[in-house]
């Protein structure tokens, strides 16, 4: 028995490939025709709207844009302003013993304007008080709104500049005598005595916002006396 060939069209052969593209040819022509019906969706919604709903739509917006503006100009502002307004810190502190027989040992406290403008209406209130190491009562380190209302005097301190003040010692003991300040320099040296530099700065930017330094140094103690030469505290160094 003869076996006999079959042959097909070659256009009906099976093909995975030719498959495959066809069915992502209708997939694509699906995708095309939802995103046709979408915009012509949402045109016809928008031509549907009235003139006062534009209006309204145009209205809103506005107001967005606006508020969107205007809270990047505050941000612009408020850095601006940190950035150019006036900064007082205490430059350089030192306690100061004369060698004679009537003046006590006083702290001489510079402070200085770091910032790009000047501090107005400013008022420098230090402190300088002692007592014996290791600490049993610690002193009153802090300055009261009175002792900024009996000062009638203001300065304004520019850009860059210093300003020294002096103040004497607050203590049981004047150590105005020689020996009494021979025997203040010795406890600092030897930890038995410590010593407080404290104060607060109060000024006004030029944009007019009250600005505060405080401050609070020693010196003796753990540290000794190095040609009284102060040291920042843990606590009480604080600024606006």
């Amino acid at each position: 028995m003869l076996g006999c060939a079959t042959s097909y069209p070659r256009a009906w052969l099976p093909k995975k490939s030719a498959e495959n593209a066809t069915k992502k040819k209708y997939e694509e022509r699906y995708i095309l025709q939802k995103f046709q019906s979408f915009f012509i969706a949402f045109a016809d919604w928008l031509i549907g709207w009235r003139s006062e709903e534009w209006t309204a739509a145009a209205t809103v917006l506005l107001v967005i844009v606006t508020g969107l503006l205007a809270f990047v100009a505050y941000l612009q502002i408020k850095t601006a302003r940190r950035q150019l307004r006036a900064y007082v810190f205490v430059h350089t502190a030192k306690i100061v013993v004369q060698d004679d027989e009537v003046t006590p040992p006083v702290a001489v406290v510079v402070i200085k304007n770091s910032g790009q403008t000047p501090a107005c209406k400013l008022i420098n209130v230090s402190g300088f008080a002692s007592c014996p190491y290791p600490i049993q009562t610690m002193p009153n380190l802090m300055v009261s709104n009175a002792e900024f209302s009996a000062i009638w005097t203001r300065m304004d301190l520019g850009a860059g500049s210093t300003s020294a003040s002096t103040v004497s010692i607050s203590a049981e003991k004047t150590y105005a005598t020689r020996a009494a300040k021979t025997e203040f320099v010795r406890l600092l040296s030897e930890g038995k005595l410590v010593a407080f530099v404290y104060g607060e700065v109060r000024y006004k930017d030029v944009f007019g916002r009250r600005q505060w330094t405080k401050y609070r140094l020693m010196t003796g103690g753990p540290f000794g006396f190095a040609e009284g030469q102060l040291v920042g505290c843990d606590e009480g160094n604080e600024a606006s």
